[in-house]
């Protein structure tokens, strides 16, 4: 929300104020609960910070940029396929692995933890 205050945020604040609506609530068994705020995922964006972030984040553990022969990729869970379970236990390997790492660092004043 701090971002969205900043004049120079003009372009975040409209694609934010745009992608808020409501959606209807229903159960399991289509019993309609009522409406409720929604926010719609503007996913290349997202990918585009998740990517920003990691590569900084890599710049500042290393020293130096990430190679030209690597790549930067952001994925939503949704966007992987469930039929690939070889990659998805690659993924789920690699996250445990990183989880393993010791106690989390911070950025900021614990605005991002890594």
């Amino acid at each position: 929300m701090r971002s969205l205050e900043r004049p120079q945020a003009g372009g975040l604040r409209a694609a934010f104020l745009s992608a808020l609506g409501g959606v209807e609530l229903r159960s399991a068994s289509d019993l309609y609960l009522g409406r409720a705020g929604a926010y719609n995922v503007d996913v290349k964006r997202l990918d585009r910070v998740a990517r920003r972030i990691t590569l900084g984040l890599f710049y500042k553990k290393t020293g130096r940029p990430l190679p030209r022969d690597y790549t930067a990729k952001a994925y939503l869970l949704s966007q992987i396929d469930p039929s690939a379970t070889d990659a998805i236990a690659r993924l789920s390997g690699m996250v445990d692995a990183l989880g393993a790492g010791g106690a989390p660092a911070f950025v900021g004043r614990r605005v991002l933890s890594y």
